[in-house]
C-alpha cells in the first residue's frame, strides 16, 4: 500500500543535551478511531482516557465530550485538538482523520504530544514496517506518543533503537493479524449458517422480513429493521410478509418472462406510481444526506429478477470482495493476483456457480421455479455484450468527476462523466437514474468545461500581478506582525510569568520560615501564608494557560513564503501542460474547485428541441452552492411535502388493479407490448458505469 505524503521536519533547533528534537510548546492532539459503532472501546471512553492523561502530564488539549458529539453529528474528522475516524478500518492508512493527525503533528511545532488509546487505534496495517516508518517520522519530529500501555518518547533521527523498534513491530503486527483472524472467523461463520439455510446478514429482500428461529426451526419472533438478537442456538431466517410488495415482485417477473427489459419495466412501475424498495430511505453522497428518489431503476429490477428468495431458495457466495480472506466454496482463501486491480485496489470477483452454497429457506415457492430459471437464461444471454465492462479506471479522463452539479430549477444533482458519441461529457445523474422521467437530458462537454476552468485559474494568477507581485504581497502579509490584540495578550502573558516567579520565590521563603519558626503559633501563621501563596499560584497558572491560547506561535516567514511560491510555480506548470492531468486533479482537490451549471431549452436547426448550457459559476474552498446538494432530496432541505413524495419504507405500494393476492393462480395481467411506456433512447454505453440506480 502507498503511504500518504507527509511533511518532513526542519532542523531549526539542533540537538540539545539529550540530542532529541525539542518542541517549545506543550500542546497535544487526541486521535480516536472505531471500526463500527458496536465494536471495541467507545469513542467517549477513548476521549475520557486521553483527557485524563493530558491532565496528568500537564499537556494542554482543547477537547471535550461535547466537541466529540459535535464532530460526529457534522461528520467532521478534524476539530480543535481532536482527530477522529468513525466506522473506518484501521487497515486504511489514508483515513482522513489519521492523515490530518500526522500532517498537523509534523507541521505544527506547537504540538508536543499525541494521545491514542492503543496502537491498534492508530492502525491495523497489513505491513507492520509501513506503520513503523510513519510513527518514527512523527516521533523524530519531537512528538511524544502517549498510549494506554506506555509512553513513547521522541526519537533522534539516525540513532537506532532496536528495543523500541521490536516493540513497535510486535504491536502493529498483532494489530494487523487481528483483521486476518477476524476475516477467517466471519467467513467460517457465514458458511456454516448458509449451509443450514440461515441468513448471513443484510437487509431482507423486497417484501420479506427477518425472523428468529430456534435450533428446531420454530419461529420465535419477527425482527424489525435494525434489531439484532444474539441468543444461543438461535438463528435468523427470512419469510414473505408484505403481500403488496410481493405482488409487485411477481409482476416484475411476469413482465421479464414476457421479454420486457429492465429499463422498460422500471419505467412502467414509475408511471404506475409504485414506490421503489428504498423509498423513504436516506443515503449520503458528497458528505450530504439525502432521500433516495423512490423511483425504480433497471438495476433494481434486475436485482429482484436474480434473487432466488421468491422461489424459496437462497444463494451464498455469489461475489467475493474481502480484503484479507475470500470465500472459496468449502473454505476461505488468500487473495491472489486476479483479485487485485493494482497495488492498492482490490477487485470484486464473481464466483462460479458450482462454488455457491444453495439452500432452501423453508418456504413454498411464490413463483414458478421453471419460469424463474428461464428468466435467468434470458438475462444471461442479453447481458453478454455489457457484462464485464467496468467503471472508468482512468480518473484523468474526468478530472472534474463528482465536482459538477446541475443547478437548473433547483435540481442540485451531481453530474457524472461518461462517453457519448465518442465525446467525454458530464450528464445529470437525476436524468440517468430516472431514464428522463424526472428531468431533461442536461449534459455538458467535459473537455470544454475543463479548459474553461483551467483558463480561469490561469487568469486569477495574471490578475494578481504575476509571480513577483504575489511574492511581495505574501511578504507584506507575514511581516505585518501580530495584531494589537495579540500584542496585548503577549504583554499580559509576560506579566503573569513575572508574577509566577515572584510567587515561587515567596513560597521558597515561606518554607524556610516554617523550618525556623520557634513555636507552633508562628508555624500556623506560616502554614496559612503557604496555603494562600499556593492558591494564588494555581490561579496564575490557569491564567497563563488561557492567555497562551491567544498568543500566535512563531511563524517560519521565509520558509512559508518559499513554500507558497513553490506551490504557485507548480500550479503554473500544471495548468500550462495539457498532459499533466493527474497533477491537475490534485490541484482541483487542493482548491476544492467545483462547477455549478444552468441549462435551458433550445432549438437545433428549425424544430428539434435540445438542452443548452446557459451559464454557471465556479466555486472554490468552502463556498457553498446557491442551492443544497441533491436539491429537493436533501434531508436538511426537506419538508412535509417531501415526506409525502418519499413514502415510508413499509407503506403499502399502490398496485395496478390487475394484480391479485399471493398464491392466486393468475398472478398478474401485464400490459401488452403496445402499452404507452416511456422508453429510453439508445445511450451507446452501459448506464452501470455511472449510475448507482435507486441507491443514489
Amino acid at each position: 500500500m502507498r503511504s500518504p505524503a507527509y511533511f518532513g521536519t526542519t532542523d531549526i533547533l539542533q540537538k540539545l543535551r539529550d540530542k532529541l528534537p525539542v518542541r517549545n510548546q506543550n500542546e497535544g492532539l487526541i486521535y480516536i478511531r472505531r471500526s463500527s459503532n458496536r465494536q471495541e472501546a467507545s469513542m467517549e471512553t477513548q476521549l475520557n482516557w486521553a483527557l485524563q492523561q493530558a491532565a496528568d502530564l500537564k499537556v494542554h488539549v482543547d477537547a471535550s465530550i461535547k466537541d466529540l458529539h459535535h464532530m460526529l453529528a457534522c461528520g467532521m474528522n478534524s476539530y480543535k485538538s481532536l482527530r477522529i475516524d468513525d466506522a473506518v478500518t484501521g487497515s486504511d492508512l489514508n483515513r482522513t482523520g489519521f492523515c490530518a493527525l500526522l500532517a498537523d503533528a509534523t507541521k505544527n511545532k506547537s504540538i508536543s504530544h499525541i494521545f491514542a488509546y492503543r496502537r491498534d487505534r492508530l492502525a491495523r496495517p497489513e505491513d507492520a514496517s509501513e506503520m513503523m516508518s510513519l510513527e518514527r517520522r512523527v516521533r523524530e519530529a519531537g512528538v511524544t506518543l502517549v498510549l494506554s500501555n506506555r509512553i513513547a518518547p521522541p526519537r533522534e533521527r539516525g540513532r537506532p533503537d532496536i528495543a523500541d523498534d521490536m516493540q513497535m513491530y510486535v504491536e502493529y503486527y498483532q494489530s494487523g493479524e487481528f483483521l486476518i483472524a477476524l476475516a477467517e472467523r466471519v467467513l467460517d461463520g457465514h458458511r456454516n449458517r448458509a449451509m443450514d439455510g440461515f441468513r448471513t446478514g443484510g437487509v431482507p429482500p423486497y417484501g420479506f422480513i427477518r425472523v428468529l428461529v430456534d435450533s428446531n426451526g420454530k419461529e420465535l419472533e419477527e425482527l424489525p429493521k435494525g434489531k439484532v438478537v444474539r441468543q444461543p442456538g438461535c438463528h435468523v431466517r427470512i419469510k414473505p410478509k408484505d403481500e403488496a410488495k410481493i405482488r409487485v415482485w411477481l409482476l416484475i417477473l411476469e413482465l421479464k418472462h414476457q421479454g420486457w427489459g429492465g429499463k422498460r419495466i422500471a419505467n412502467h412501475l414509475n408511471k404506475a406510481s409504485i414506490p421503489s424498495p428504498n423509498a423513504g430511505r436516506t443515503r449520503k453522497d458528497q458528505g450530504v444526506r439525502h432521500y433516495v428518489t423512490g423511483k425504480w431503476n433497471h438495476t433494481t429490477v434486475l436485482d429482484l429478477c436474480d434473487n432466488a428468495a421468491i422461489i424459496g431458495m437462497q444463494d451464498y457466495g455469489k461475489r467475493s470482495e474481502g480484503k484479507f480472506r475470500r470465500f472459496d466454496g468449502d473454505k476461505h482463501r488468500i487473495l491472489n493476483e486476479s483479485d487485485r486491480l493494482d497495488e492498492n485496489a482490490i477487485r470484486l470477483v464473481k464466483n462460479s456457480d458450482e462454488k455457491l452454497i444453495k439452500r432452501s429457506i423453508q418456504i413454498e415457492p411464490l413463483y414458478d421455479p421453471a419460469k424463474w430459471q428461464e428468466i435467468q437464461r434470458q438475462t444471461e444471454e442479453r447481458g453478454k455484450s455489457q457484462r464485464g465492462i467496468p467503471r472508468a479506471k482512468d480518473l484523468t479522463k474526468y478530472p472534474l468527476s463528482t465536482r459538477v452539479v446541475d443547478l437548473t430549477d433547483g435540481c442540485g444533482a451531481i453530474m457524472y462523466g461518461r462517453e457519448h458519441g465518442g465525446k467525454r461529457v458530464y450528464v445529470c445523474s437525476r436524468y440517468m437514474r430516472t431514464s428522463g422521467s424526472d428531468c431533461s437530458n442536461n449534459e455538458v462537454d467535459g473537455e470544454a468545461l475543463l479548459a474553461m476552468a483551467t483558463g480561469y485559474m490561469r487568469q486569477l494568477i495574471d490578475v494578481a500581478g504575476g509571480r513577483e507581485k504575489i511574492r511581495k504581497r505574501l511578504e507584506q502579509f507575514v511581516d505585518a506582525g501580530p495584531p494589537q490584540a495579540a500584542l496585548l495578550a503577549q504583554n499580559e502573558l509576560a506579566g503573569l510569568e513575572i508574577r509566577k516567579s515572584q510567587l515561587q520565590r515567596d513560597l521558597q521563603m515561606a518554607g524556610r520560615n516554617f523550618a525556623l519558626a520557634p513555636d507552633d503559633q508562628i508555624r500556623q501563621m506560616v502554614t496559612q501564608q503557604i496555603a494562600a501563596i499556593n492558591t494564588e499560584l494555581a490561579d496564575v497558572d490557569a491564567c497563563i494557560r488561557e492567555s497562551s491560547l491567544t498568543v500566535p506561535h512563531q511563524r517560519d516567514v521565509d520558509g512559508g513564503v518559499e513554500a507558497a511560491m513553490h506551490l504557485l510555480d507548480q500550479f503554473k506548470q500544471v495548468l500550462a501542460d495539457p498532459n499533466a492531468r493527474q497533477q491537475l486533479i490534485d490541484i482541483i482537490k487542493l482548491m476544492n474547485m467545483r462547477a455549478g451549471l444552468n441549462f435551458v431549452e433550445g432549438i437545433k436547426g428549425k424544430k428539434r428541441k435540445v438542452r443548452r448550457l446557459a451559464g454557471g459559476a465556479l466555486y472554490f474552498g468552502s463556498t457553498p452552492y446557491p442551492i443544497p446538494l441533491h436539491g429537493k432530496d436533501n434531508c436538511q432541505h426537506s419538508s412535509s411535502s417531501e415526506e409525502s413524495r418519499n413514502p415510508a419504507e413499509d407503506s403499502p405500494a399502490e398496485l395496478p388493479k390487475s394484480t391479485k393476492a399471493v398464491g392466486g393462480e393468475d398472478i398478474t395481467s401485464p400490459p401488452t407490448a403496445s402499452v404507452d411506456v416511456p422508453l429510453c433512447r439508445h445511450e451507446g454505453v452501459s448506464f452501470t458505469k455511472v449510475s448507482r440506480g435507486d441507491r443514489i
